[in-house]
């Protein structure tokens, strides 16, 4: 793992200090004929707070001591999201986990392995900002983007899954690797009373493009005649595409029934963040907000501690995604087309999944 080969990265993080060197690494930054005032732009741009700092640790300048050997201290800029009105997603899920631990109360769950408890919570996380993949602990983009591509796919067999490299949905499939008729088929293949199959993600696709102040861009997973026969009934369960002609912007709100707050919740807000940001390009549009709506938000009761080391950490900048402009079809994605940019991460906090 990256954090794992490079402990210098960590001890930057602990101090929020990093150098040239790791901003050109792990933001992309490229450097310029201006030298330090493009990296000082670059950082800026990126939402970043700077610091500059002369080889004894005294702050200075920029013009005021040139030559001198410097490092950048960066953190989140907190006074960009509060102009906006928002907190960045690193706060906003931190206020959901702290809202859980001081106000819910335990509630069994048919798991078995019982959870602290609240119902109705909302996020919204601004898309132009930055991709709000969250950085108190990692979490794997990698499989968030396969499993992404291939619920796009319409498959509902976990073995299609495996072949992608990915393995979360292995506590759930059978032998053969079937899941039954879970999101794939209820976004790409619903079917009616006449056994006709809709494909709800390229009539919203479609929506968006023909009748964008439609207020009927939805997609459903929860296809009650079919629950029965899903290996788990979908969590996020019902999402709604809003797009504003004038901006040409196109924001999203999901549904979620039920929020693993500990490791599904992480991962799902940025797979829903990235189907905004793809659907709005073979839309032509410009992704601005993915609004988060959660039913039973929950902590389970062995993963509280997880929390409270993960919410007691500091929080990184948040990442960029850059998608391949090129791609014009949803169905036409692939791994390589989706790049995350400057993501850091705290170490790994592991937690057992409740099945």
């Amino acid at each position: 793992m990256f954090l794992e080969k490079k402990p210098e990265i960590i001890d930057a993080l602990e101090r929020h200090e990093l150098t040239e060197a790791m901003l050109r690494e792990q933001f992309g930054y490229e450097g310029g004929e201006k030298g330090e005032t493009d990296l000082v732009n670059f950082a800026i741009n990126n939402h970043l707070v700077i610091q500059k700092i002369n080889k004894k640790g005294e702050r200075f300048k920029l013009a005021e001591s040139p030559g001198e050997e410097v490092q950048l201290i960066i953190g989140m800029d907190e006074s960009f999201y509060r102009e906006r009105g928002l907190l960045a997603a690193d706060e906003q899920y931190k206020a959901l986990c702290n809202r859980i631990l001081q106000e819910a109360k335990e509630r069994k769950d048919r798991t078995g392995v019982g959870t602290l408890s609240v119902f109705g919570h909302q996020m919204r996380f601004d898309l132009e900002a930055g991709f709000p993949l969250l950085t108190r602990k990692r979490v794997h983009f990698p499989s968030v983007l396969k499993e992404l591509l291939w619920l796009i796919s319409g498959s509902t067999n976990n073995n299609d899954l495996l072949a992608r490299g990915c393995t979360i949905w292995n506590e759930w499939a059978r032998e053969d690797g079937d899941l039954g008729p879970v999101y794939g088929k209820q976004w790409r293949r619903w079917q009616d009373k006449e056994g006709k199959e809709i494909d709800q993600l390229a009539q919203a696709i479609s929506a968006i493009k023909n009748n964008p102040t439609s207020r009927r861009i939805i997609v459903s997973v929860w296809n009650v005649g079919e629950i029965d026969q899903m290996a788990l009934p979908p969590c996020h369960s019902f999402f709604q595409f809003y797009v504003d002609p004038e901006e040409r912007t196109l924001s999203c709100q999901m549904y979620q029934r039920s929020a693993d707050v500990f490791l599904g919740l992480p991962f799902n807000i940025a797979s829903y963040a990235l189907l905004t940001m793809m659907v709005a390009q073979v839309c032509g549009l410009k992704a601005k907000h993915l609004v988060h709506t959660i039913g039973d938000a929950h902590i389970y009761s062995n993963h509280i501690s997880q929390v409270e080391m993960m919410i007691s950490r500091k929080a990184s900048p948040m990442p960029a995604v850059t998608i391949n402009q090129k791609v014009v079809d949803i169905d036409q994605f692939q791994e390589e087309d989706i790049v995350l940019k400057g993501y850091l991460p705290r170490p790994t906090i592991k937690g057992d999944v409740a099945v």
